[in-house]
């Protein structure tokens, strides 16, 4: 009597479906973090004006291009015998940063918030491929900035950016997935 033998090839199946998909969905990522991107750099905050302390380099560069065109503008005026400057623009120790107001997008003006979000390598869960989008930032007590941020908490209102976002995402990966076709 012949024996049947049967060979399962499902998981090699798997592993090269996984392979020919990983970049796809890696990218299906990337446009959700460069949509996060993007509504964070669309704002164009209207909330409260602070004066916020410069970084010391900061102040170091301006004060030497102050001083540098002092010295070049009196050195113009001695040539040409004009009247010569007073002295150095003033070089302020603080700037000003306009916050966001509740429902607008979070301002940063150091852009942390905004480069702290990143794409995680994928994976392969049983049969699922996975990439998250995810951001670094965390608040003073250890927790994910971003939830604060998009849904407020007792001393702040939300600062909605991350469904907006989602929204906009959803229909670049549509547009993604349309042109691979049917899976």
């Amino acid at each position: 009597m012949d024996e049947i033998r049967y060979d399962d090839e499902s998981d090699a199946v798997l592993v090269a479906l996984a392979t020919e998909y990983a970049p796809l969905v890696e990218a299906m990522a990337e446009t959700v973090v460069a949509e996060i991107q993007r509504e964070l750099d669309s704002a164009a905050p209207s909330g409260e004006t602070y004066y916020i302390r410069r970084a010391a380099h900061d102040f170091r560069a301006e004060w030497r291009r102050n001083r540098r065109e002092f010295l070049m503008a009196s050195y113009r005026a001695a040539q040409e015998g004009t009247v010569a400057p007073q002295g150095p623009a003033r070089t302020r120790a603080t700037r000003t940063y306009i916050a966001s107001a509740p429902g607008q997008p979070p301002a940063s003006p150091t852009q942390r918030y905004r480069n702290s979000w990143h794409v995680s390598k994928v994976v392969r869960r049983d049969d699922v491929l996975i990439a998250s989008a995810f951001s670094k930032a965390k608040a003073s007590d250890g927790q994910p900035l971003g939830v604060y941020l998009e849904y407020g908490t007792t001393k702040m209102r939300p600062r909605p950016h991350i469904r907006p976002a989602l929204e906009r995402a959803r229909e670049r990966v549509r547009q993604m997935i349309g042109d691979v076709g049917d899976l």
